[in-house]
């Protein structure tokens, strides 16, 4: 167990290009919708990041939980940037008032539609579609 937000390069790409990245992550919540949405897509923004930087060209898949909220929509246009397949599934446990979903992108692009190519950059540097990835946020002051 880590913090996605605190490993390092060295450490995620011990065994890379990954065939999947799986991300089960989900914050906290605080009970305050937006800001529970907000969090969620950090940790989605930091999974993609790892797909991208450690994924396996052309053959790679991406499956990430995330809450639906102002920035879905986004995120479902970086995952389609991102893989030449992508879609969103509601497992059908899933309750009805839940905004938990999944996005997944299969044939991941080794150059993305936005023309940003694949390299093993710093993943605090930069994501598809020139997005910097979040700086966690803090649930003090």
């Amino acid at each position: 167990q880590g913090d996605a937000f605190d490993l390092t390069s060295e450490v995620l790409g011990r065994f890379a290009p990954y065939d999947v990245v799986l991300s089960d992550m989900a914050p906290k919540t605080s009970g305050i919708k937006m800001r529970d949405q907000a969090a969620s897509f950090e940790l989605f923004a930091r999974a993609l990041a790892v797909a991208r930087t450690f994924g396996k060209p052309e053959t790679s898949s991406f499956v990430v939980k995330i809450f639906m909220g102002p920035e879905f929509n986004e995120a479902v246009a970086l995952t389609k940037n991102a893989f030449s397949k992508s879609r969103v599934i509601r497992p059908e446990g899933t309750r009805q008032n839940s905004k938990e979903v999944f996005l997944v992108g299969q044939g991941l692009r080794p150059v993305a539609l936005d023309g940003t190519r694949l390299e093993r950059a710093d993943l605090d540097a930069t994501i598809a579609g020139g997005v910097p990835v979040p700086a966690p946020t803090s649930d003090e002051g």
